[in-house]
């Protein structure tokens, strides 16, 4: 499924319709693909595949970033990129919401099932390196900066994950502290700026997902685990990042 949103990204630098309607399209032609496959493998968790599938295109990043600049007092810039930001999210679950509506006039898509992280702790250290990995092409990464970059992605999560029994706002708070040190380290090792590592190291503590999990269990009504303090874990991330950005003053220093 993500190949096919990788094809859909190069349509749309070919057609001007496809990338107009990007977020949209990509996200109904996923989900009406990933809807086709439950009936022939109905054990596929419908939401959860549709979350994996579009995951690049879910703007926690750039939400993080707009709220920081807003905190920088960079009111227009700062709330032009949250809105963007904001409005790229709804146009991807409105391509979710017209299939499952169109889906259902053909056949109704257990879509009820509780979202549960069963996932074994040795497949999510496996592909922390993975995504890591797989960010590089995206950020167009020189061949000198593609092994710092990924070993900055794996010291974010590691350190996030090490403090975790702090609660979910100071691991992310030293997460993004440890992520802008050790950017700063390996910007004077290879010379590059040092916001080629920041931004790579922060994507893995940003709460994208979350927000479209959160979304997804309101309008679609997907039980998930933990949903009630979901909307609280968002905003404790976004806190947390931007805290330690702040502190750490990645983008108010030249």
């Amino acid at each position: 499924m993500g190949g096919v949103v990788y094809l859909l990204s190069y349509l749309s630098s070919k057609f001007t319709f496809v990338n107009n309607t990007f977020e949209a399209l990509a996200s109904f032609t996923v989900s009406i693909l990933i809807g086709g496959l439950s009936l022939y493998f109905p054990t596929i968790n419908v939401p959860l595949t549709i979350l994996a599938a579009i995951i690049i295109l879910i703007p926690g990043m750039a939400i993080t970033t707009a709220l920081e600049e807003i905190t920088y007092k960079s009111l227009v810039s700062g709330s032009a990129k949250f809105f963007d930001a904001f409005m790229s999210l709804f146009k991807q679950f409105f391509g979710v919401l017209l299939a499952f509506s169109i889906f259902k006039m053909i056949h109704d898509i257990d879509i009820a099932r509780p979202i549960v992280n069963n996932i074994p702790k040795w497949a999510t250290y496996m592909g922390i390196p993975l995504l890591s990995v797989c960010l590089l092409p995206i950020f167009q990464v020189r061949k000198k900066d593609m092994f710092y970059s990924i070993l900055t992605c794996i010291i974010s999560y590691s350190i996030s994950v090490l403090f975790s029994f702090s609660g979910i706002l100071l691991s992310t708070f030293i997460g993004s502290l440890t992520v802008v040190l050790i950017s700063n380290l390996f910007s004077r090792i290879t010379g590059s700026p040092r916001l080629v590592y920041i931004t790579q190291g922060i994507i893995m503590l940003v709460p994208g997902s979350k927000a479209f999990i959160g979304i997804s269990s309101v309008f679609l009504d997907t039980p998930v685990q933990n949903t009630e303090s979901m909307g609280m874990q968002v905003a404790y991330i976004l806190m947390g990042v931007i805290g330690g950005l702040l502190f750490s003053g990645p983008l108010n220093t030249k």
